[in-house]
């Protein structure tokens, strides 16, 4: 199905032809650019902050998911989606300055990429991944957490969603379990595949304390690729 989310993303996307081999461009990848600023539509507030942006089919596939979990007495709320490369950066830089006293830069970057993107390499720059309802595990561990937790592993595939940061207890790399993070496949595998295949993407990711461990630590295939992918296709509908 990845010719599918190809031709998606050249003829409704980035107006590309179907003979073309077309990706969004770089800057787009790592956060430095919208598509086109049309394609981003702003979150009502029965669903979030209004101040959140989304890319206009993942906002109306996840309303619809949200619809749907209402029904069921589930409460979906969105606490953050698209965020740019700038916005990613002010969290690195504060959790960077926190660490800095007590912690060596490799540590420090190891410490923070725990739970937070390095600027350029969140899934959030594409404007297809949201986080719901809580930013702590232990909210999805018990009592209403749980049930969110529960109906989402068993319903948000039917909408297009699946969760990228599973347990690692398959061998997955990169960051902790994020139960709160939930992607919308049909759009992000291809943004995904066109990163990976980027080899320009390094040369943008600079500006910031901490940059040079994106080479180091061999960010774009511990991180990036980090997601649990083996029953997402299958499962996906």
């Amino acid at each position: 199905m990845k010719w599918l989310y190809s031709i998606l993303l050249c003829l409704v996307i980035f107006g590309c032809s179907q003979e073309e081999n077309c990706c969004p461009p770089a800057e787009f990848l790592v956060g430095q650019m919208v598509s086109n600023e049309k394609d981003f539509v702003s979150v009502d507030s029965l669903y979030g902050r209004n101040s959140i942006l989304l890319d206009s089919q993942v906002y109306k596939a996840f309303v619809l998911m949200a619809d749907s979990a209402k029904k069921s007495g589930i409460d979906l709320y969105i606490l953050s989606g698209y965020r740019s490369f700038y916005s990613q950066k002010s969290i690195w830089e504060r959790k960077w300055e926190k660490n800095s006293g007590t912690m060596d830069d490799s540590k420090n970057a190891n410490h923070i990429l725990r739970y937070s993107s390095m600027p350029g390499i969140s899934r959030h720059h594409w404007g297809t991944d949201l986080d719901l309802n809580s930013l702590n595990s232990e909210y999805f561990q018990s009592g209403e957490g749980a049930k969110v937790y529960q109906w989402l592993n068993a319903n948000a595939n039917h909408f297009g969603f699946f969760q990228p940061y599973t347990t690692k207890d398959k061998g997955r790399t990169g960051f902790e379990t994020e139960e709160w993070h939930w992607s919308y496949y049909p759009l992000s595998q291809g943004y995904l595949d066109c990163y990976l295949q980027n080899d320009s993407i390094e040369d943008l990711i600079t500006g910031f304390n901490g940059a040079q461990f994106y080479r180091i630590f061999d960010i774009k295939k511990r991180y990036v690729q980090g997601i649990e992918m083996d029953t997402i296709e299958e499962s996906i509908q």
